[in-house]
């Protein structure tokens, strides 16, 4: 990720970088705007690798493998992340395809007919739904219960994994 794909109203993903091969705009929350400042500007990458400021990071299996002995949570992916944040948007009731464009996905809850007419882009449904996200992240760090729970996971017993209150809801 670079330093120039960033702007006041969001991060423009080029097809290069896309899941999906098109390019597109992830609105950006307050929150996340904030974070994105906060961070040093390096080089050219928001996102410089570790020990090298002029490099890209690329250090992701690293990187896992430090998370897993500082969280000492085992059994997860990094695409956990994804299927988190999908779910928490479906907890807090933001509709599918607000979910679906967010994740860069290009087929899903539209029958192709009607991705033949729907051009919408959903930007506002985006930024709306990503300070719904961030609003409910901030209440589950800041209240007296961790959010953490003892849950079966793919077959294994006593796994550590968030599970927020949902304490919001999406309006339509």
């Amino acid at each position: 990720m670079r330093w120039e794909y960033v702007s006041d109203t969001g991060i423009a993903i080029p097809a290069t970088l896309s899941k999906n091969g098109e390019p597109r705009t992830v609105p950006l929350s307050s929150l996340s705007h904030e974070l994105i400042e906060s961070v040093p500007r390096l080089n050219d990458s928001l996102f410089p690798a570790r020990g090298n400021e002029t490099a890209t990071f690329s250090g992701f299996s690293k990187s896992k493998r430090d998370i897993d002995m500082r969280c000492q949570i085992e059994g997860w992916v990094l695409h956990d992340f994804r299927r988190y944040f999908s779910s928490t948007l479906a907890k807090i009731g933001v509709p599918q395809i607000v979910t679906e464009r967010l994740l860069g996905h290009t087929t899903g809850s539209l029958s192709p007919v009607a991705r033949i007419y729907n051009r919408h882009q959903y930007v506002d449904e985006m930024l709306l739904a990503m300070e719904r996200y961030h609003a409910h992240l901030q209440a589950v760090l800041s209240s007296d219960d961790s959010g953490f729970r003892d849950v079966h996971f793919r077959g294994r017993p006593r796994r550590k994994v968030l599970q927020p209150i949902a304490k919001q809801r999406f309006s339509s």
